[in-house]
């Protein structure tokens, strides 16, 4: 596995729990369930936690991909610096939800305070926002790419195979 799989394989990590982690803490505010409030938190603590080798393995992914026939110069700078803040947004967001799983865990009827409340769903709407937004660019490294929409000299298309069902 070459550094650009690795990236592919951890970047969905805090994607997918940052997104649920926003879910899990407006469904806890609406339901006021401490339950869903331990879920977000621990979502985004460990969205957090693999936001920082996602972003150290993208360097190397850019490196694999940089001498690619179709792949244009600079085409993932926006990508970088997009993960850049998306990085930051999850280790300070992760941070806190580190603080309130540990607040919420003193005790099996404990409960986080308002402000806590707001801080951890501003922080799970920055990381599920900015981290999305770093994803997204990042598909369209590949996908966007003008040499992809025309096949290159001498390429033959392989014979179209009748499938039996």
């Amino acid at each position: 596995m070459d550094e650009r799989e690795l990236h592919l394989v951890l970047n969905h990590v805090p994607v997918i729990l940052s997104v649920m982690a926003l879910c899990s803490s407006l469904f806890a505010i609406a339901a006021k369930s401490r339950t869903a409030w331990l879920y977000a938190a621990v979502s985004l603590t460990i969205a957090g936690l693999f936001s920082y080798p996602t972003f150290l393995t993208g360097h190397g992914a850019h490196e694999a991909i940089e001498d690619l026939w179709y792949v244009k110069a600079d085409s993932w700078h926006e990508h970088q610096m997009a993960a850049g803040w998306a990085n930051g947004m999850l280790l300070a967001g992760g941070a806190f939800a580190a603080f309130a799983w540990w607040k919420l865990t003193r005790s099996t009827d404990a409960m986080i305070a308002k402000w806590m409340q707001v801080v951890l769903i501003f922080a799970c709407a920055m990381g599920a926002s900015t981290v999305g937004r770093a994803a997204w660019l990042g598909g369209k490294v590949i996908r966007e790419q003008e040499a992809l929409k025309t096949p290159p000299k001498g390429w033959v298309a392989p014979p179209k195979m009748e499938h039996e069902h």
